[in-house]
């Protein structure tokens, strides 16, 4: 009796830790889902930005001061694109908390195969920069649609290509225009929670 009595014990005792196991969220280990290169483009005064100077890439120098970073991909004359930018300025204050990097990278190659030369894509994209939402935006030339796929994970190369990249360099979620607003909600709330954690509030001695 003591003998069955022990292995459902043991047998409860296995059901639970395996449940527990079940519930548990996914590891958001940056080697699980890591960027999948670095970028190095120009922005339109000719200035290089690289990825790796703010987020953590395999085989590049880490980062002195690691920040969150949204990538977002678009060209302009993509419609959806603009909608973006209008939450990513609705959500400036959120941004500017968690010291986040917005980087715009403008898909060229579909204006090179209209017959659009260097000079004249910039034209048009520094007359999309200089609209209220970039703002504070990196906004940067030279994207191509194997980028856009690469990043996002996608076979399709619809605009906008959202990636929402952590300070470790793992990415922590990609989108559309559709779920935009839900994906970069959840990632500023996760960039804040994660702030809290290195950086406690201090506490204030009342005044006597």
């Amino acid at each position: 009796m003591r003998f069955v009595l022990a292995l459902v014990l043991i047998f409860s005792v296995n059901a639970t830790a395996l449940a527990q196991e079940q519930d548990a969220p996914p590891c958001e280990d940056a080697s699980l889902n890591p960027v999948p290169q670095n970028l190095v483009h120009y922005d339109l005064q000719g200035k290089r930005l690289s990825l790796s100077d703010f987020v953590t890439v395999e085989g590049a120098w880490r980062p002195l001061t690691p920040r969150p970073v949204i990538l977002i991909f678009g060209a302009h004359w993509c419609v959806p694109c603009k909608g973006v930018m209008a939450q990513v300025h609705q959500a400036q204050a959120q941004i500017a908390a968690i010291d986040a990097l917005v980087i715009y990278l403008h898909i060229d190659d579909l204006d090179r195969s209209d017959g659009r030369s260097a000079k004249e894509i910039r034209e048009l994209v520094r007359e999309l920069a200089s609209g209220p939402h970039y703002s504070g935006v990196s906004v940067l030339l030279g994207g191509d649609l194997s980028q856009l796929r690469t990043w996002t994970r996608r076979n399709n190369d619809a605009l906008p290509g959202c990636v929402f990249i952590a300070p470790d360099g793992g990415i922590r979620a990609t989108s559309d225009a559709e779920n935009f607003a839900e994906q970069l909600s959840h990632f500023l709330a996760a960039m804040a929670h994660d702030k809290a954690k290195v950086d406690p509030p201090k506490e204030t001695t009342p005044k006597p």
